[in-house]
């Protein structure tokens, strides 16, 4: 009996497939079926995995407004952080209990921002104000239109966050000239300052179109397994370069379909041509073993050939000094070192996540021929180890080492009972 496999079909999330496999001719006429049928429902946009596909992360499945407030006397100051490209519906309601069925619609807002930016909104609550607020936002993205997931926060409205203040009955408009001076000269003397700093530090007038924000560094991510637990560590560790790093990353994941339609040797030799730089993921060989051990599977499919391939394809550039900086080498502190790495990329700049973070991010941006923006110098400067991709990625990394440890035991365990019989 034959098993046949196809990968590389395209899928929408929350959608029923129906699977069917012919015999050509049948096996036995009138006795075995000549086909078989299944049904096949994809995960929706809060699985694990799916959310990061195309489809998803334009219906919003990665967008955290993060939500907060402020209320100060009768005014509600509201902010929060908007996706791309997309429309938003601000409701307030207020209740007399935290149970948002009984609330009252005081407020409908709208606004359209085609970029992520933090928006401050301010609402007068003269008259409307109970011990609950409900805080719901409703976006509109091209993917999902009006049926995407809302967002929604409760407020309780007798926590304040400032006293109530006012202008003395007696005060007039004359008593407030002097402030009014005051207050208008420390502002200009502030743009004054300002001016000077900026013109010395980044030059006169010609230098102003350093503002621009600069063209993303196009990436290709390469890693050594097909394994589910790697597959988290190669989006994990991509979504960090997408977000933190100002970087536009060709993955396989990402890209099954084009792979499938120019097969994988074409589509790396293209993304050899377009892309700035290519990083290669290293795993050593017990992490690798620990996963296929624990998970069961020792197969492999076209990520670990894309592998294989991306290194017979790209050592002919590796060997020319010339083209070497445009590859780089990562390994992870918990679970690989510069040991695990091929002997074909020996001569590539090495990085050992999380200890040469900062330098990594440095050196990702210095493509030879271009300059160096100031907002990239703000983005190697605020490379954290705290922030949401860096701390995802952690994650995953922890769950593989944990893995690692797993078999190792498993491994000495059946090692002593090989000595004993």
């Amino acid at each position: 009996m034959a098993e046949f496999s196809f990968s590389g079909f395209t899928v929408n999330p929350s959608i029923m497939y129906e699977i069917s496999a012919y015999n050509i001719p049948t096996a036995n006429i009138g006795e075995d079926q000549p086909s078989k049928s299944i049904e096949f429902t994809t995960p929706d946009c809060s699985d694990s995995k799916m959310k990061f596909s195309r489809h998803c992360i334009d219906s919003g499945s990665l967008w955290d407004p993060n939500i907060t407030t402020c209320t100060v006397c009768e005014l509600l100051e509201m902010n929060f952080t908007t996706g791309k490209n997309g429309k938003y519906d601000i409701y307030l309601c207020t209740c007399s209990t935290n149970d948002i069925e009984s609330c009252n619609e005081v407020s409908v807002t709208s606004i359209t921002e085609d970029k992520e930016v933090r928006k401050m909104m301010t609402f007068n609550m003269t008259g409307k104000i109970s011990k609950y607020l409900w805080i719901t936002i409703s976006p509109y993205f091209h993917a999902c239109g009006s049926d995407c997931n809302i967002r929604e926060k409760m407020v309780d409205m007798s926590k304040k966050c400032g006293e109530c203040t006012e202008f003395p009955e007696k005060a007039t408009k004359t008593d407030m000239v002097p402030y009014i001076i005051a207050v208008t000269s420390s502002i200009c003397w502030a743009i004054l300052v300002a001016m000077v700093y900026f013109m010395y530090r980044y030059g006169k007038m010609k230098t102003l179109h350093s503002t621009v924000p600069p063209a993303r560094v196009k990436v290709l991510l390469v890693y050594p397994s097909d394994k589910e637990v790697f597959q988290n560590v190669a989006l994990a560790f991509a979504e960090f370069l997408h977000t933190d790093c100002l970087c536009e990353v060709a993955l396989d994941l990402w890209q099954m379909r084009n792979i499938a339609e120019m097969g994988p040797v074409q589509w790396l030799s293209q993304q050899k041509q377009i892309v700035d730089k290519v990083i290669f993921l290293c795993l050593n060989k017990t992490t690798m073993q620990s996963s296929s051990y624990l998970d069961g599977s020792n197969h492999t499919d076209c990520s670990s050939d894309m592998y294989s391939l991306a290194l017979n394809l790209f050592c002919s550039d590796i060997k020319h000094n010339s083209s070497l900086q445009k590859y780089m080498v990562v390994s992870f502190d918990e679970i690989s070192s510069e040991k695990d790495i091929p002997l074909v990329l020996t001569a590539c700049s090495k990085y050992s996540f999380m200890k040469s973070l900062k330098q990594f991010c440095k050196d990702l941006h210095n493509i030879s021929g271009c300059r160096v923006f100031p907002s990239v110098n703000s983005v190697i400067l605020d490379c954290k180890y705290s922030s949401k991709q860096t701390v995802r990625l952690n994650d995953v990394i922890h769950e593989l080492k944990t893995k690692a440890k797993t078999f190792s035991t498993v491994q000495m365990k059946e090692d002593c009972l090989i000595e004993i019989f």
